[in-house]
């Protein structure tokens, strides 16, 4: 089933193919993936929230898909893919549709699991295995859409807050873009519209999605984008 209205309505798809996980991002594109040994598995795609899928890249024995905060894709896998190079984790990259493999100082290929961590205030990747748990903190990618940082200070308070919370930015000159609201799926919840002539402004958010619902306890990341460039993602904390 899918749907294209946050869940309020759903309708049936035929012939999509058996997505065991998948990632959403909030322009509708959602990535999913393909597991066990068949000629289809692999990380397949689809731009309309569902209704119709498309292979992205061939890969046996997929077992996991996870997004961190910055959008970047990654899947594990359960074993090793007979036949093929690609075990345990890798990155996707969606400009090039080729894997990369983040393995180093991982033990244990099998991976049951990805997935991120809510409290380190920094972008991340955690690999569940049987062996324990992994996690990835110093990479970085170099994307098309990664947006370079901005001079500004940013900042929220309170935080931890609820319902609501007043983010402030300061600056050198005028204040003309939007502060992205990210949950801990990466998928962008909420923009606030910034203007201001002068150097400082401040905005609420009041704990609610760009249409209108209340969002749950946790962790979410935020941060000013202007035309091309953007400032590093900050964290705050809704607690209930």
């Amino acid at each position: 089933y899918c749907s294209d209205d946050y869940g309020d309505n759903w309708t049936t798809v035929t012939g999509t193919p058996f997505i065991k996980e998948m990632v959403y991002f909030y322009s509708g594109t959602v990535y999913g993936i393909f597991p066990d040994f068949s000629y289809s598995s692999g990380i397949w795609s689809s731009n309309d929230h569902g209704n119709n899928w498309i292979p992205e890249i061939y890969t046996t024995n997929l077992n996991s898909i996870a997004q961190d905060c910055d959008n970047n894709i990654f899947v594990g896998w359960a074993d090793f893919p007979i036949g093929q190079r690609d075990v345990g984790v890798a990155w996707f990259d969606r400009s090039t549709q080729q894997l990369v493999e983040m393995n180093e100082d991982l033990p244990c290929f099998a991976v049951n699991q990805l997935t991120t961590h809510p409290v380190i205030d920094c972008i991340n990747i955690v690999a569940c295995t049987e062996y324990g748990v992994y996690l990835l903190t110093d990479y970085q990618m170099d994307v098309d859409d990664d947006l370079p940082p901005l001079q500004i200070v940013l900042f929220n308070s309170p935080n931890p807050f609820n319902p609501e919370t007043n983010i402030y930015l300061e600056s050198q000159s005028g204040l003309n873009g939007n502060i992205e609201i990210y949950n801990m799926k990466g998928q962008i919840i909420r923009l606030l519209p910034v203007f201001s002539p002068c150097c400082s402004y401040s905005v609420t958010w009041d704990g609610k999605t760009d249409d209108q619902r209340r969002v749950t306890s946790g962790v979410y990341f935020y941060r000013y984008v202007s035309g091309s460039e953007a400032t590093d993602m900050k964290k705050m904390v809704m607690i209930k």
